[in-house]
């Protein structure tokens, strides 16, 4: 759409402010079922609000790989701001995206299939969004072009005028509260009593939403907007306990529509989160949105597009195993692939299934809890063929130590992997020393790429060529497991 300058009010340079928005980690990174321990939430964090860059210009020098760039992955180290770092056909031939995410975690990373942009999950931004703690956002790999693809957001630039001011009050959640509406360059502190007043709001806006931080608790909530006579009435925002947004994402072949893992949560009788997922499915061009049929009575973690772009294929997670089910582009089951039920000593999870660049095989992660003695944890990764047959093991490890979130080179012969270390009891979600590994299908080699330890969520690039140390390497052991 075409820019329209303000008819009265100038949209207002961004201000430094510091919305409060869940921080939802643990459940995210890791989802082990309802019969497992419950994890508390992590402290709330206090994330720097800045409006999305427009698509046409840079967030950072564009950086050149002297090589055709490999892997993507996610580099957090503690107590500084992650980083999507692209390495070549060697882990040391690399160059760093910085600066594209903030604060905020980054807790998925894609490379579709046309080489040309990373797909993210994070809570960058996430106020400028309606309702989505967690949103879908694009990054072309030289480091520009960052845009959200999801929660209804709308670039200031492409928002026509004339714009307005929004007045209101927000309910629930008086205090350290922030609101914003579609459109809008900055979200505005509410008052004492709740009140606001939200200069440059598009007229065409269709949403404003609230986010608070009242006693540790972090509430939010949303109204839709219609102006009338160039005006918009003033609004009441009602903010609850509760949140939204997406775990994970995965786009077509062609690139033209959007699936993944989407989650809900809400307090329950003992005022704790309880969370649920599923698919969704959207189309960046068509509009189309849908949720994926229920399959099973369980929960999603983690979809990816089959190679041609006709199906879906998802782990589902219920309280007596798991399967590998599978849907059409429309959202519509076709019935599972694989059914994997929970030993007598073990709950097990599935998740993250990906498909081989030919579409013959099946990598996922088997995420076991073994609930005798120390209720210690540990994660395979699987392979299966494409008509549910030969499943095997392709990383086998010990209990604390855990193979997730693989992604297929485009040889078709290697899986890297994120490797992870759990003291005795703890749970995945709480680790944060992982490194990057490698695998190779036909022998079972596996060597580290990556030395660790912040290194996190491997993308391989469906252009990159196949890694000559891994395939070239002599076997090498796994790291010794240390408390974590």
């Amino acid at each position: 759409m075409a820019c329209s300058s303000p008819a009265t009010v100038v949209p207002q340079p961004t201000p430094n402010y510091h919305p409060q928005e869940t921080r939802v980690e643990a459940m995210l990174r890791a989802t082990f079922t309802a019969m497992a321990p419950a994890t508390a939430p992590e402290e709330a964090q206090t994330p720097l609000v800045t409006p999305l860059p427009s698509a046409q210009t840079p967030t950072a020098t564009p950086a050149v790989l002297a090589q055709a760039g490999l892997l993507a992955y996610v580099r957090s180290p503690d107590g500084a701001e992650p980083s999507i770092v692209l390495a070549g056909q060697h882990a040391d031939d690399q160059v760093t995206l910085e600066h594209l995410t903030g604060p905020q975690a980054i807790t998925d990373l894609d490379w579709p299939a046309s080489g040309d942009e990373l797909l993210l999950v994070s809570a960058y931004a996430a106020i400028l969004s309606r309702g989505n703690e967690r949103n879908v956002l694009a990054v072309r790999t030289d480091g520009t072009g960052l845009r959200m693809l999801t929660g209804e957001y709308v670039p200031p630039e492409e928002a026509p005028g004339p714009y307005v001011s929004l007045e209101g009050r927000v309910l629930g959640g008086v205090g350290d509260c922030l609101v914003s509406a579609q459109g809008v360059t900055s979200p505005v502190s509410v008052d004492a009593t709740g009140a606001f007043t939200l200069t440059g709001v598009p007229i065409g806006a269709a949403w404003a939403r609230a986010v608070c931080t009242q006693e540790g608790r972090t509430l939010s909530g949303d109204v839709t907007l219609a102006a009338v006579d160039g005006a918009f009435a003033p609004v009441q925002i009602q903010v609850t306990d509760g949140g939204q947004g997406w775990k994970q994402a995965t786009l077509s072949p062609d690139g033209g529509i959007l699936a993944g893992t989407f989650y809900h949560w809400a307090p329950d009788a003992e005022g704790q989160p309880e969370y649920h997922f599923w698919g969704r499915i959207v189309g960046l061009v068509t509009g189309y949105a849908a949720e994926l049929e229920v399959a099973q009575e369980g929960d999603l973690n983690g979809l990816d597009w089959a190679p041609a772009g006709d199906r879906l294929l998802g782990a589902v997670t219920g309280a007596n195993g798991g399967w590998l089910w599978l849907w059409d582009a429309t959202g519509a089951s076709l019935g599972q692939l694989i059914e994997v039920p929970n030993p007598d000593d073990q709950i097990l999870t599935l998740a993250n299934p990906v498909w081989s660049p030919d579409g013959t095989q099946v990598a996922f992660e088997l995420r076991r809890w073994s609930w005798w003695g120390d209720s210690a944890y540990r994660t395979d990764l699987m392979l299966v063929s494409a008509d549910g047959q030969n499943l095997r093991p392709l990383v086998e490890l010990g209990w604390g130590e855990h193979a997730v979130e693989p992604c297929w080179l485009p040889d078709g012969h290697t899986v890297a992997y994120e490797y992870v270390q759990t003291a005795a009891g703890q749970e995945l979600s709480i680790a944060d020393n992982g490194s990057i590994w490698m695998v190779v299908v036909d022998s079972g080699l596996r060597l580290p790429w990556s030395s660790g330890p912040y290194d996190s969520l491997p993308a391989s690039n469906p252009r990159g060529v196949p890694s000559a140390k891994v395939e070239n390497g002599a076997a090498a052991p796994e790291p010794t497991p240390t408390a974590g």
